[in-house]
């Protein structure tokens, strides 16, 4: 009937909201960290950043990466364990204009290997410990625990991006035949914002879990949640992930308030043991 009709298209499908659609990832952080520059911004392993320690470290980093060739577009290989530093190159990579290819360092060396040859990186972005992965002679090689590779300068760079310009690359699974690169505009997450902000309310008192591997497109969601609003994003190690009841332990120590888990976690969570937990989101697999 009209008045259903009416019902589904102005009532139900009333969605639409103003997004920062011409905005660029950096910028909408660099926004935050403006507002927010001493609420921590990361947190590892008994490390923390502020947003605006995070924010210097990155342009800083980000300008010697510009000085070694980074421009808009710019195809740059991110090879790190779950750290401060994986953070750290994340942002550093968009400012300096470039799109990040995060590749973990669990993959076997012909993937590392084929990743970096069909992205046509110049430049692969790792720690010490990770230099022996993979041999990268077609390019540059930079180490994120090296202090000579951050400039004096942390100030924010001249943009160099848009919103249409390449933010970062997804390799696939490679399960119908050699992975594909999946490439994300800066829009694509940009657009977000408006999301966390008016329906999951994200903001400073919010603890965010970094759950994913930097090299699944889920991660995205989860660092870009807590850094466009004011949150801290908690990251734990491999070995705390692999472990529930380490798990479970890490999630009550840190109040975590918004987590998105696969459902063979989420079922052995105990709701009351952490009643701080508001927003848990599940995906990937059958929940029943």
């Amino acid at each position: 009937t009209e008045d259903e009709k009416a019902q589904i298209f102005d009532e139900f499908n009333a969605t639409a909201m103003s997004s920062p659609r011409d905005k660029t990832i950096p910028q909408l952080f660099e926004e935050q960290a403006e507002r927010t520059p001493d609420q921590v911004a990361v947190f590892c392993e008994g490390e923390k950043l502020t947003y605006r320690e995070l924010n210097e470290r990155a342009n800083s980093l980000a300008r010697t990466l510009r000085h070694a060739g980074v421009q808009t577009d710019s195809f740059v290989g991110l090879m790190t364990e779950r750290s401060l530093a994986m953070i750290v190159g994340v942002f550093a990579i968009m400012k300096a204009g470039g799109a990040y290819v995060p590749i973990d360092p669990d993959y076997p060396e012909d993937r590392i290997r084929y990743m970096l040859e069909d992205s046509g990186a110049k430049l692969l972005l790792t720690q010490e410990r990770l230099r022996e992965r993979v041999s990268f002679e077609a390019g540059t090689v930079l180490t994120l625990d090296d202090p000579a590779v951050y400039s004096v300068d942390g100030s924010n760079l001249e943009l160099v991006s848009g919103a249409n310009d390449l933010a970062y690359v997804i390799y696939t699974s490679g399960t119908t035949g050699k992975p594909k690169g999946v490439m994300v505009e800066h829009h694509g997450l940009t657009n977000l914002k408006a999301y966390y902000d008016h329906t999951l309310r994200i903001g400073t008192e919010d603890h965010a879990l970094l759950f994913a591997s930097l090299s699944f497109d889920a991660a995205c969601w989860e660092i870009f949640q807590a850094l466009f609003c004011g949150a801290t994003l908690y990251v734990p190690t491999s070995t705390t992930i692999l472990n529930y009841q380490l798990f479970e332990a890490y999630m009550v120590e840190h109040d975590i308030t918004i987590a998105a888990l696969p459902p063979t976690y989420a079922v052995y969570l105990e709701p009351d043991e952490m009643p701080r937990l508001r927003i848990l989101f599940t995906a990937g697999s059958a929940s029943s």
